[in-house]
């Protein structure tokens, strides 16, 4: 039924962050499904971490099977006299209002799907107004109860979402009932993932053999609880070496600062490098702390990329992340309690069967979970819909 997809992305997809990882990966599910894809992203400049629009595929390791979009937002992210947010905010609304208004007479989209909340106002406005025909979808991890969140559920054909509580709040309106389909779980994987030479890469690295790497790869801004409990860890387990991934200038100078012996500490990566790291090491940490946010909606964007590798997983024990992932997967510990993070780290070191057991079942999850086999399943399940009206 629906040939031709526009996907709205909040990002642009020059960084490689977990979001956008996801989007890339989403936009390519549905072109495996047979569907023409537009991705329509702002733009952004920046100082240190610089990719041309021709590397963008390359960096995610994807084939060019749609067609990427880049808004004439402009838009300074990394350097000292970085934009405010809020900037970007306005540009996007204007630059969204821009394309809509300029495609409407021919829009060539049956299916709008968007994960931009600001980015989505014009086209829903438009065809609140009846003067654009789609069927528009919104995939959404957390709302508020603002008049933007409120206004992009209720204008939706569909709200797209992984969240059980979220899908709870959506239809808490009962006009929202029918509206809600939950994704199924989907992870990013392609065969040059399969095989790769662990202590290869550890030699290439530099990780020296005979020597545990416990790694954390996330949200690393100065603040962050997950660095800070990696942080005590390190300062109780000298024996182990102890991997941050994705320091900038300023967060790489106040971790430092510490002068910890035993941590190393690597700048944001590109994929590739990024997942060859993961691999490298031994254990692999994203202790949350225990946040509403966290308990209720957290998906944690580098599952894919830590299941992937083959090594134990240590998360907070979370009702979000319960129902994603079982305990035959990963080894789950109570959050904010540092002790329970080195116990725990201590326990994977000392029974390596268990630890790989679980590992390998977390492997294999990722394969029967894929992408394109998500993004079927919610196209066929809107176009069911679409034809029961």
């Amino acid at each position: 039924m629906f040939k031709k997809l526009l996907y709205i992305s909040p990002r642009d997809m020059r960084k490689n962050r977990s979001d956008a990882v996801h989007m890339m990966n989403s936009c390519d599910g549905f072109a495996q499904n047979g569907m023409d894809v537009d991705m329509l992203t702002p733009s952004v400049q920046r100082k240190e971490y610089k990719v041309e629009f021709s590397e963008v595929f390359g960096l995610y390791k994807l084939d060019p099977n749609f067609n990427i979009i880049e808004m004439a937002t402009q838009f300074l992210e990394d350097t000292e006299q970085k934009d405010p947010k809020s900037k970007l905010g306005y540009q996007k609304l204007k630059e969204s209002l821009k394309f809509v208004l300029r495609t409407k007479k021919s829009f060539k989209y049956d299916l709008v799907y968007s994960k931009c909340f600001i980015s989505s106002v014009p086209f829903l406005f438009l065809k609140k107004m009846r003067m654009l025909k789609t069927v528009f979808v919104f995939e959404a991890q957390h709302i508020k109860n603002t008049w933007l969140h409120n206004f992009i559920i209720n204008n939706s054909d569909y709200v797209v979402t992984s969240v059980g509580q979220l899908e709870n709040q959506i239809k808490l309106n009962k006009a929202n009932e029918n509206k809600v389909i939950r994704t199924p779980k989907r992870f990013y994987q392609s065969e040059s993932d399969k095989h790769f030479d662990k202590q290869e890469l550890r030699k290439e690295i530099g990780f020296q053999d005979g020597t545990k790497y416990i790694l954390y790869a996330g949200k690393v801004a100065v603040g962050s609880k997950e660095v800070d409990y990696m942080l005590e860890a390190a300062k109780k387990l000298p024996q182990y070496q102890f991997v941050i991934v994705g320091v900038n200038q300023e967060s790489q100078a106040h971790y430092e600062s510490f002068n910890l012996s035993n941590l190393i500490l690597f700048p944001f990566q590109k994929i590739e490098a990024y997942e060859n790291i993961i691999r490298a090491a031994d254990v692999l940490v994203s202790y949350y702390p225990d946040t509403e946010y966290n308990r209720c909606f957290l998906g944690p964007g580098k599952s894919s990329a830590y299941f992937k590798s083959k090594n134990p997983v240590i998360y907070s024990d979370l009702p979000a992340l319960r129902e994603r992932y079982s305990d035959d997967m990963v080894h789950y510990i109570k959050p904010d309690d540092s002790n329970l993070l080195v116990d725990k780290i201590k326990f994977i070191l000392d029974n390596p069967d268990l630890s790989k057991q679980k590992a390998n079942c977390a492997y294999e999850h990722i394969l029967g979970n894929t992408y394109a086999k998500a993004q079927k399943i919610i196209v066929e399940e809107i176009e069911r819909r679409e034809k029961e009206k």
